[in-house]
């Protein structure tokens, strides 16, 4: 090729850089606009005259926000381009993007590049300046992935027990299913509350105990509180709704089965309390089948050795306890988690789960 034939050929090569780069700073840059008026919205009620040590608290407060809020859109451009790690790999991604009257970097910390698939982490990292203050936020996710956050908050999660990841497709957790590491993320913009679901009935049939015995529901209900104590039973036949306007709780040996190919959705508006050896779903151990969704803060424990619940937990504005010797296996979504040094946590990762309930995050 002559020198004027590989001058061509440069320029178009930078040419296709260029657009590529474009690309990805309007996507930012439109969803930033966005993040920088709600922010705005924030920063200008704030008081005007303040001590120098308020001012650089405050700076720093708000240099997090806008690493936040940084880390934010990457999060959503990496959720909605299925392209994104071709696209742009490891290195800097965005320098000094201007936001809410401070700005961002944004960078990517690649894993082993040799590793393929799910074992093949990538580290996303914010850094948020305002005035004199800087904040730094780090998310990890992972190639190719098709499974949801094990643990996933708005606030904050204080892990002091066992953790482990499993994917229930290949059958119950242990000997070589198990191992996988339960993947977590805090500080993260959550789906809201779920409104309560149209396909029950829309008068309660009163509250519903049982305290013995076997017991069977094969359509959608209206409960005031429920209630599964004393070694009873009950049997979910079919695609079932429940509605509980109080509590929904489960103690002494009580379960709740799912038979054949059965799930089951329970809307709470009360506490949601599973004690004393209690078992929800540990018949088919597969966590997709259950999904609690708690609409408001209240109490939400999973407590006591023995005590095993496999489900989806979708409690956005809740914290979730789960505590003395009691085991969760599935995914969870809530304001705050807290796992006790005597309790488990199982991740479960088989990708049904985000079918089951597509609010759910994903771990890329």
């Amino acid at each position: 090729m002559n020198t004027a034939g590989k001058q061509v050929e440069k320029e178009q090569h930078v040419h296709r850089m260029r657009r590529r780069e474009a690309g990805m700073a309007m996507v930012l840059v439109l969803i930033a606009v966005a993040v920088a008026f709600i922010m705005g919205l924030t920063f200008l009620a704030q008081a005007g005259t303040a001590t120098a040590t308020a001012v650089t608290m405050s700076d720093h407060a708000q240099a997090r926000q806008i690493a936040e809020a940084g880390l934010g859109m990457a999060m959503y451009y990496v959720q909605n381009n299925s392209d994104w790690d071709s696209e742009h790999e490891a290195g800097t991604w965005l320098t000094d993007q201007t936001l809410a009257g401070g700005s961002f970097t944004l960078s990517a910390e690649d894993g082993d590049p040799t590793e393929p698939g799910l074992t093949h982490p990538i580290t996303l990292v914010s850094v948020g300046r305002y005035g004199g203050g800087s904040h730094r936020v780090v998310r990890q996710i992972y190639k190719n992935s098709t499974f949801t956050l094990g643990i996933a908050t708005s606030n904050k999660y204080s892990i002091s027990g066992h953790t482990d990841g499993f994917d229930s497709a290949d059958g119950p957790y242990g000997g070589e299913n198990a191992g996988e590491e339960a993947v977590v993320g805090d500080t993260l913009a959550l789906p809201p509350m779920l409104a309560m679901p149209d396909n029950v009935p829309l008068a309660s049939e009163g509250d519903y105990q049982l305290d013995s015995g076997i017991h069977i529901i094969n359509s959608s209900r209206h409960f005031g509180y429920l209630e599964v104590n004393d070694g009873a039973v009950l049997q979910i036949h079919g695609d079932v709704t429940v509605r509980v306007n109080d509590d929904f709780k489960m103690s002494d040996a009580g379960a709740i089965e799912l038979i054949d190919d059965a799930t089951l959705e329970i809307y709470v508006d009360g506490d949601v309390e599973l004690w004393s050896g209690s078992k929800l779903n540990a018949n088919t151990i597969e966590s997709w089948r259950v999904v609690i969704y708690q609409r408001n803060n209240n109490n939400f424990i999973i407590g006591d050795e023995g005590t095993a619940a496999h489900a989806i937990i979708d409690a956005p504005v809740s914290k979730i306890e789960v505590q003395k010797g009691a085991r969760a296996y599935g995914a969870i979504m809530a304001r705050r988690f807290d796992l006790d040094s005597s309790s488990w946590f199982y991740h479960d990762r088989n990708p049904q789960l985000l079918t089951a309930n597509p609010r759910l995050i994903p771990a890329n």
